[in-house]
């Protein structure tokens, strides 16, 4: 997915790529760069399920206009679909969670023109598509329905009020057909939810509200307008979720939500959102070794921490279980949001960064940094390669040269920082005063604590702070720290931090526990390369 990524940059300020406007063929379309507007006219294109023409579109306008700029693959056919997830991340600054459960229906390869199938994703009451019934192939846009819908703006915008008639207009049209109109919870979900990605991503400002120019040229011609920058802060599903609602309600079909109707629409909407809840309690497998087939077969989600002769950290370990010196990654696998057993996980398959992402709430920039300097398949235990994660001066692991497995905890030390907390809680202090004592006994020996490792070290406590703390305040419970870092578990009753973790929510954290724990020796943290420095940090 290199042209995804490589969109980040274009995507993130204010796109106005070039147009071609004669029709191409295929091969010279894909070799336009990306961000170059292209978009299929006439017999090369068509939106049915199952074409076959040259080019395929959906009848969603943000897919095509991912399409048409070659965020995604520019042809429409048989895309991952996860390609489908990274784009809109990219591009409409989608948090994970959203943009994961935009495709959490779709197959694992999808063609755009897949989506046209009836009640799929194609469904009655489209703000600018005629019903299916009507015969028009469902990727065309109705000019009659795009015009109405844009000729209710106000003062040249159109707000939720302005969706909820045009939405309410399309409803009644719809019920007046001979054939019958379907318009259930799921097409009402699905409605909704769109015309919360049409104000709030299409809108670029993260409100809900749309120039009418951005809305002409996102629905009607597809296209990313030049003007207009991505919502600069990451668009969450709870964001959808409030303006979906908002705007079922100035339909005027459901009065103020006592009808069943709007009662099952908001069940729906809360049913989507579990989809991708993290559980803060889970079920708990502990009480005897388990063989890694039985191991692989517990649910998602539920606790197993593999012991004894059954698990190492040592580089090359052949046991069925492998772990790291990284507490996050540990207690991933232990949940089985990553391989369980550790071994040969596909990095590039992106499930590393996913899971983080998923369960941790990592900003979509941080977590695939944190991929982007590992080989493209890994072993956890790989991480245990002195100075590459592993390190002097750990929080819970012993030194390299004290002869312990890297992954092991050592307890005199878990012991020490938890001791340290100050009404139950670890802050910048009480981990800093860990640390100098950490620090002063390594440098009793030999020592390796250069610039590269303390970036490492104090950017792997601005994670403990931050994201094990799960409040984004600068501190961690004591009974959270012990345990994510002493039992390599999700602990009960915690939640990730309510919205994505940036770098910029790392690094001054990690510049204060630098400070506390040396002083005026070293140099801040993001002074050695941004978020490479996170990326070291959030593995270690």
């Amino acid at each position: 997915m290199p042209s995804v990524f490589a969109a980040i940059a274009i995507a993130a300020v204010c796109l106005t790529g070039s147009t071609i406007a004669q029709p191409l063929a295929v091969q010279d379309v894909m070799r336009l760069p990306v961000g170059t507007y292209y978009r299929p006219g006439g017999s090369e294109v068509s939106g049915r399920v199952g074409a076959r023409t040259t080019f395929v579109r959906s009848p969603c306008p943000a897919l095509n206009t991912l399409a048409n700029h070659g965020f995604i693959p520019r042809h429409g056919h048989n895309i991952p679909s996860t390609a489908l997830r990274d784009a809109n991340m990219a591009v409409f600054n989608m948090e994970f969670r959203l943009a994961q459960l935009q495709i959490s229906s779709l197959p694992p390869v999808v063609s755009l023109s897949d989506l046209s199938r009836h009640n799929f994703i194609e469904h009655d009451v489209s703000l600018v598509h005629e019903d299916v019934a009507f015969g028009q192939d469902p990727a065309s846009i109705d000019a009659n329905l795009a015009n109405d819908l844009l000729g209710r703006a106000v003062g040249g915008r159109l707000g939720v009020q302005e969706v909820g008639s045009a939405l309410r207009f399309r409803l009644e049209r719809c019920a007046r057909k001979p054939t019958g109109c379907t318009f259930g919870t799921n097409q009402q979900t699905i409605t909704f939810r769109e015309a919360a990605s049409f104000l709030r991503l299409f809108g670029g400002n993260g409100a809900e509200v749309i120039d009418v120019s951005f809305a002409h040229s996102f629905l009607v011609e597809e296209r990313i307008p030049a003007g207009w920058s991505r919502p600069q802060r990451t668009v969450t599903d709870s964001d959808f979720v409030a303006t979906a609602n908002r705007v079922a309600q100035a339909t005027g079909l459901f009065g103020n939500g006592s009808p069943h109707e709007s009662t099952m629409f908001v069940k729906k909407v809360l049913a989507l959102l579990a989809l991708t809840a993290i559980a803060s309690v889970v079920p708990v497998i502990d009480a005897q070794p388990m063989n890694v087939q039985d191991a692989l077969r517990l649910p998602v989600g539920t606790y197993y921490r593999p012991s004894g002769t059954e698990v190492s950290g040592q580089i090359g370990a052949r046991t069925p279980f492998v772990r790291s010196p990284c507490p996050a990654l540990n207690t991933l696998a232990n949940h089985g949001h990553i391989a369980r057993h550790g071994h040969s996980i596909r990095i590039r398959s992106t499930a590393i960064r996913d899971a983080c992402m998923r369960v941790f709430n990592l900003d979509f920039q941080v977590a695939q940094g944190l991929i982007s300097q590992l080989p493209p398949i890994l072993s956890l235990s790989d991480l245990s390669r002195h100075n590459f994660i592993e390190h002097d001066v750990s929080l819970v692991h012993a030194d390299l040269d004290q002869g312990q497995d890297p992954a092991a905890v050592d307890p005199n030390l878990a012991a020490d920082a938890l001791g340290r907390a100050t009404n139950g809680m670890l802050g910048v202090n009480e981990i800093a005063a860990a640390l100098r004592s950490r620090l002063a006994f390594c440098q009793t020996k030999r020592c390796t604590f250069g610039p590269t490792q303390q970036s490492i070290t104090f950017s792997e406590m601005s994670f403990v702070l931050q994201v094990f703390g799960g409040n984004l305040n600068g501190a961690c419970s004591v009974d959270f720290a012990r345990g994510f870092m002493v039992n390599e578990q999700i602990p009960a009753g915690w939640n990730r931090p309510g919205r994505p973790v940036r770098q910029s929510d790392l690094t001054p954290w990690a510049n204060q526990v630098r400070q506390a724990t040396m002083g005026g020796r070293g140099g801040g943290i993001g002074g050695i390369g941004g978020i490479a420095s996170i990326i070291n940090s959030l593995l270690g």
